[in-house]
């Protein structure tokens, strides 16, 4: 059973980061049935990020107040990672797909950041083309 749960923000935050999740979720792991996930919307000085806390469950924090278009494409790049782990591409934020990644790695650097940059764009567009965004 895939389950994502929001929690935080305004309403209208939560109904949009539900729906981009579960759209990222049938487009990066269309065969994965069993994922569970928390997202809180919070005062945060970052984006986001995500952690993975065990085989298939995740904690996800978005910054509050983000406009539309930087958290549908931060959800898209949080859920790279989520793709990321559950494949087994990232383990331990040192190993990506069995190379050990040196600990001296900038954070530009980090294939699996490059990878998420590289996605996030393209799977926000296709987002924004396939889901009904009421302005908000």
């Amino acid at each position: 059973m895939i389950f994502i749960e929001v929690e935080g923000g305004t309403q209208k935050e939560k109904e949009l980061v539900t729906e981009v999740a579960y759209w990222c979720q049938k487009k990066l792991l269309p065969r994965i049935r069993k994922l569970d996930m928390i997202i809180k919307i919070q005062k945060l000085d970052i984006f986001a990020d995500v952690l993975h806390a065990d085989d298939r469950v995740f904690y996800m924090r978005l910054r509050r107040g983000m406009s539309l278009y930087d958290i549908v494409s931060t959800v898209c790049h949080e859920m790279v990672h989520v793709k990321q782990y559950v494949k087994g591409e990232l383990r331990d934020m040192r190993q990506w797909k069995s190379r050990r990644v040196s600990d001296n790695t900038s954070y530009a650097d980090l294939p699996w950041e490059k990878e998420a940059y590289k996605m996030e764009e393209g799977l926000a567009l296709e987002c924004f083309k396939e889901l009904t965004f009421v302005p908000r």
